[in-house]
């Protein structure tokens, strides 16, 4: 026994505080009364830890071990290392400072308490603690701080949230995410702040920072969008009619230019009266529109004594203003007139084709709309009259004109159509209506000022791309997956810019491969990019990009997403993953599991040692991303306690590694956990075990043990001892229950005393590499002394054989996890054979066959092998022999214990692709590896690779799907000892499974599809007219989402449509389920007429102009019914065929001074017709001048002139 002398370290007047930059200075003094004769003298070790719970409850805080620190001296000087010196009469003051933030973020305690520890390394009491006062302690970051931008205003143009925290916060504002420029002051009261930094910016992008008083801070951004340009206005008024309005045009703001994502445009006027040129203007806002590319508005009902002026903002989703437009101002004067021209259309062409897609360009005289009807040549010639149908049309509302080069706010007409079919001719028409509703169109039939070919083109022959995603976006990389209808390479085409439609200084990235492996008789590509420009991707930027892929003939496609390019913007993550949960759900004596969970996926790994606070020299990792994290360590010591940390990164290189120190104890070894040792039992030298010149002593122990025999002749002044050991006493193995010692060498006929000691495998703590037993084990016990005779001397030679032979030695030889090898001796020839079993010796049987076939080779060395055994299970047996004259000698029950299955961890199972599995696990050892699996515990079916190897990887092949299989791992190493796992489960992956279809939202037009799948995966509805198959179209959601929401629009109305459902997970593997069939509503309803009105008037060349306008409640045509006199036959003229709610005929075919009788028209888009009542109108006269007028009078007085 060792004892230790030793005064442990004191720690005196330890005092901390927080500072504003979130470090926590404590100071303290250090004495030891006796370290001029300890092990290190005249300096200890100092550490530091911080309270965690219970904090204000002395004696039952939990103390973490901080790691983040800097030490100084009494004179500031910085300390290299946690040595400290120290005296024994003098306290020596010091300094250290913890980086509290990168130990324990996002905590907050109003009573924090930290201790000093200092060690002088001492073999006891070598510990002295010191508490530091109780202080306020933050290093939670300020939350839920966001702010508004109104670019319209030079004061209070920004608008704040109040962030939440537990002190008072300051914030700055600048143009920089650096804050470079920035000064703290207080927060708002009113939550208003005049930031005139942003006056010439447009956009405008700013950056807040609320910062509490201990350091702690959060930012936020915000970015105006830009704010409309190139501003014209078209006096559209009829000065006949009397209809007075004006038409507003702008550029299209766009996705890059919205801010957070576009909300709305904001049309402000102002007027005043036309002669009152000084009047001040105050603009009222008269309309919002929604919709991006409807640039443009009409203002109607104007009164041409007034001046007119317009201005426009930008919003965005978030609730930020643009700055106001340039204003344009003008008087409704009815310059405008009655326009029945339609736009004329030019300069039709189609470029940008490629094998699904193609851009249609033309121009138009006058600002109008665009649209492109579409259908392939096979579509027309099956046509009726070989007339092709133009259908499908896309289109947008976006008034242009003319293309002028070098101008992007004049880009002419464009549509991109996609969805094509690759190697097909396409006819197209164009369409353009004006601001007044005109309708300018040409196709091949009807050239116009373009030439007929122009109206034809040819996709490109090759693979047809679809299915453009990004599933994964991180900080500085992303992947991109599509798919194609042929075999074909991968290519990504990116950049951070573009310019006039084009990509700037774009990089290419791919493998020129061809994908192979088709699913459904689809390819699928994936390509990750990391870099641009030869260094990583950019945190928090937007990369535009497109993908293209080229197949085995050399056939090249473009998918770049119509014109529009994809875009992705990589996040800007700076936040380490939150662990919680850590657990230690199973402890073996050789291992253990370490559980947790992290708020986002991330790596695994475990950093362990045996002493408390660290090192922590060994560690287990799984590189893999996932929320749910297990690491399993395995070939540790039993009956130890181990301490360690846990540590996950993030995908983004974020990582939490400050977690507190847990620490869990190994169990005992199975044969060294068993209560002390305490019984010997069943003590006696039966007559069958006792012989002429030797005797077996047989008794049981309470507990698995090692003993002697100490044998004494009952003879009168005889002092003579025999020591007799059991077998495996001198090596410390073969710890039993069941006991036989043989004592040799004794007198035939003689009486003798004998007794036992015995020891359980039990170490002295202290004392485990002792030689001397009975220092070395703890626990000792002894019998009481028996006695036995032995028999008179045998002669073999004239007596029977009656004894059966005498077994001794018995031995464990070997055991591996599957098998083990016993050995004894006899002191006769004898068969060899043993019992044994998990409960009872008699449970199973084993024997040297080669021994027992004949008496002839019966041997007094004997070894069984005994196999097909349990792994990691205790195992009792007996042996036995039987001699030549059929005796037969038993030795008594002994144990042994299999090997364990083996140091696995890491056994993971993973289905990536449809049929196929890998599975993988780590072996401490060099191993085969084998995997047996089937769908029952039984399993049926084998995989196995001879490579011995510590890292194990198998493809399983021709799975089932939807089931779910059994498999463990096994292997053999090089002295052939066989491991095995447990059994283990997995699923073989299936395509993704969607269920909770439900359609609402339906309309004549349009119907919203809700579902939901069990796995992320991003999702396309397909519809099909069921009357007619070729008015089918899909609508996609390209985000990865378990629930999804999708709304399909431009329905006929009135039909039903098939629905199919298309999922796509990360990997590719699609899956399509049929939906419900869908049928849209029906518009039965004419539109409601009212609001008609005429206005006459008698044009200088004596022609009438009558101008008839009407509204509908509906958007429908424009035509008039009209005839002269009450009996003659009805006409009509059809206006327009545009959908309008507004309608306007004007006629200049009336007679003068006739009577009309006349009906509007209007057919909505379902075909109701609507017919107003009659109305009437007389025509003015023709004028008459002054001869005329007199004779006139004449022949009303006199009734003789005649003309």
């Amino acid at each position: 026994m060792k004892y230790v002398v030793n005064a442990a370290p004191q720690i005196q007047d330890v005092i901390s505080s927080q500072g504003s930059d979130g470090k926590v200075t404590t100071t303290f003094n250090v004495i030891d009364l006796d370290t001029s004769t300890g092990r290190t003298a005249n300096t200890v070790l100092g550490g530091f830890q911080y309270c965690t719970a219970n904090c204000t409850n002395p004696g039952s805080e939990t103390w973490v071990n901080a790691t983040s620190l800097t030490y100084k001296d009494s004179i500031n000087n910085i300390l290299g290392n946690n040595i400290l010196t120290v005296q024994e009469l003098t306290l020596t003051s010091y300094t250290v400072i913890w980086d509290s933030k990168s130990d324990y973020d996002e905590q907050y305690n109003g009573s924090f308490k930290v201790r000093i520890l200092a060690n002088d390394s001492e073999d006891a009491n070598n510990i002295g603690y010191g508490i530091s006062n109780a202080f306020e302690f933050d290093t939670k970051d300020p939350i839920n701080l966001s702010f508004t931008i109104d670019h319209t205003k030079s004061t209070n143009n920004l608008t704040l949230v109040a962030p939440s925290d537990d002190l008072p916060y300051q914030v700055a504002y600048s143009n920089y995410s650096d804050f470079r420029d920035a000064v703290f002051e207080d927060y708002p009261v009113d939550n208003k702040k005049t930031y005139p930094a942003i006056i010439d910016n447009d956009p405008a992008t700013v950056y807040v920072r609320a910062r509490d008083v201990k350091g702690n801070y959060m930012d936020a951004t915000a970015t105006t969008p830009a704010s409309p340009s190139s501003v014209v206005y078209y006096d559209t008024s009829n000065d006949v009619s009397g209809e007075y309005r004006e038409f507003i045009a702008w550029d299209v703001i766009s996705a890059g230019q919205s801010g957070a994502g576009f909300g709305s445009y904001e049309i402000y006027r102002a007027e005043r009266l036309e002669s009152d040129q000084n009047a001040t203007l105050n603009y009222l806002g008269v309309e919002s529109i929604p919709d991006p590319n409807t640039n443009f508005y009409n203002d109607f009902n104007l009164d041409t004594n007034k001046h007119y002026y317009y201005k426009i903002l930008t919003t965005d989703s978030a609730g930020n203003l643009s700055k106001y437009s340039s204003a344009v101002d003008d008087n409704p004067n009815g310059q405008g007139g009655s326009d029945q021209t339609p736009p004329t259309i030019s300069n039709v062409r189609s470029t940008s084709i490629n094998t699904t897609s193609a851009t249609i360009l033309w121009d138009t005289d006058e600002p109008a709309n665009s649209s492109v009807g579409y259908s392939s040549q096979v579509d027309c010639d099956d046509a009726p009259g070989n007339l092709c149908p133009y259908l499908p049309e896309r289109g947008i509302a976006a008034m242009v004109e003319k293309y002028t080069e070098g101008d992007p706010s004049k880009p002419g007409h464009s549509i991109t159509l996609t969805g094509l079919i690759p190697g097909t001719t396409y006819n197209i028409r164009v369409k353009s209506y004006d601001v007044v509703g005109n309708l300018g169109q040409n196709d091949k039939d009807n050239n116009g000022a373009s030439a007929i070919e122009n109206f034809t083109f040819n996709t490109l022959p090759g693979p047809a791309i679809s299915g453009v995603t990004i599933p994964n976006v991180s900080n500085t990389q992303a992947t991109i997956n599509w798919k194609t209808t042929t075999d074909s390479s991968s290519f990504v085409v990116y950049s951070t810019d573009i310019s006039n439609g084009n990509l700037v200084n774009p990089k290419e990235f791919g493998t020129p491969e061809l994908v192979g492996n088709p699913t459904s008789g689809e390819y699928y590509h994936s390509q990750t990019i990391t870099t641009y420009n030869d260094l990583p991707l950019v945190p928090n930027e937007t990369y535009y990009f497109y993908v293209k892929s080229i197949d085995g003939d050399g056939n090249e496609a473009v998918d770049n997403n119509g014109g529009s390019f994809y875009e992705l913007t990589t996040t800007e993550d700076n936040k380490k993953p939150e662990i919680a949960l850590i657990e230690i759900p199973v402890i073996s004596n050789e291992g253990g599991v370490i559980t947790w969970t992290t708020d986002e996926p991330a790596t695994s790994k475990v950093s362990y040692g045996t002493t408390e606070g660290g090192p922590y020299p060994d560690h287990q990792e799984v590189v893999t991303f996932n929320r749910g994290h297990y690491i399993i360590l395995s070939g540790l010591a039993a009956d130890e306690d181990y301490y360690f940390k846990v540590e996950s990164m993030d995908i983004n290189g974020n990582v939490n590694d400050d977690t507190a120190e847990y620490n869990f104890k190994t169990t005992k070894n199975i044969e060294f956990d068993h209560p002390p040792l305490s019984k010997i039992e069943n003590m006696d030298v039966t007559a069958e075990n006792t012989r002429d010149t030797n005797a077996i002593i047989t008794f049981t122990t309470d507990q698995p043990a090692l003993c002697y025999a100490e044998t004494d002749a009952v003879i009168v002044g005889s002092a003579t001892t025999v020591t007799s050991f059991e077998n495996g006493y001198t090596e410390d193995k073969n710890y039993n229950t069941s006991h036989s010692i043989l004592v040799s060498s004794l007198t035939p006929e003689s009486k003798y005393l004998y007794d036992v000691s015995c020891h359980d495998n039990i170490l002295t703590v202290g004392m485990e590499d002792e030689s001397d037993k009975f220092d070395k084990f703890e626990n000792w016990i002894y019998s009481e002394i028996g006695d036995f005779e032995t028999t008179k001397q045998r002669f073999a030679l004239d007596e029977l054989d009656i004894n059966s032979p005498v077994i001794n030695n018995v031995k464990v030889a070997s055991t591996t996890g599957e098998s083990a090898t016993i050995t004894w001796n006899t002191d006769e020839v004898g068969s060899s054979s043993v019992g044994y079993g998990i409960t009872a010796t008699n449970e199973n049987g084993a024997n040297d066959q080669i021994v027992n076939e004949n008496k002839e080779k019966f041997a007094t060395s004997h070894l069984v092998t005994l196999s097909g055994l349990i792994p990691s299970t205790k195992y009792l047996f007996r042996v036995s022999s039987t001699d030549k004259s059929g005796n037969i000698g038993f030795s008594a029950e002994s144990s042994f214990t299999t090997a364990s299955p083996s140091s696995l961890s890491s056994i993971k199972a993973e289905s990536l692709n449809l049929g196929e599995a890998q599975i993988t696990w780590n072996t401490s050892s060099e191993t085969s590896s084998i995997v047996e699996y089937g769908l029952t515990t039984s399993y049926g079916e084998k995989k196995e690779s001879n490579t011995l190897t510590k890292e194990h990887s198998i493809s399983l092949s021709n799975l089932n799907q939807g089931v779910t299989y059994h498999f463990r791992v096994k292997g053999q190493d090089k002295d052939k000892k066989l491991y095995s796992s447990s059994d283990q489960t997995f699923e073989p992956k299936s395509p993704a499974q969607v269920s909770n279809i439900n359609i609402n939202d339906i309309t004549e037009h349009e119907a919203t599809i809700s579902f939901n799948t069990n796995i992320p995966t991003t999702a396309t509805v397909i519809y099909t007219n069921i009357s007619d198959p070729a008015d089918n179209g899909s609508q996609a959601d390209n985000e990865m989402a378990t629930k999804h929401s999708i709304q399909i629009k431009n329905l006929t109305q009135g039909a039903t449509f098939k629905i199919q459902i298309q999922a796509r997970d990360e990997q590719g593997t699609e899956s399509q389920t049929d939906a419900k069939d869908l049928t849209t509503g029906k518009d039965e309803n004419p539109p409601k007429i009212d609001m008609v009105k005429t206005d006459l008037a008698l044009a200088q060349n004596d022609k009438v102009q009558a101008i008839i306008s009407w509204n509908t409640d509906e958007q429908s045509t424009t035509s008039v019914l009209y005839k002269e006199g009450r009996n003659a036959e009805a006409k009509e003229i059809n206006i327009s065929e545009a959908l309008s709610t507004n309608h306007v005929a004007v006629i200049t075919s009336f007679k003068p001074g006739t009577v009309y009788y006349f009906n509007t028209k209007s057919v909505d888009a379902s075909g109701n017709e609507a017919k107003s009542t009659d109305y009437a109108l007389l025509t003015p006269r023709r004028k008459e001048n002054i001869i005329q007028i007199i004779i006139g009078n004449f022949t009303d007085i006199f009734g003789w002139a005649k003309f």
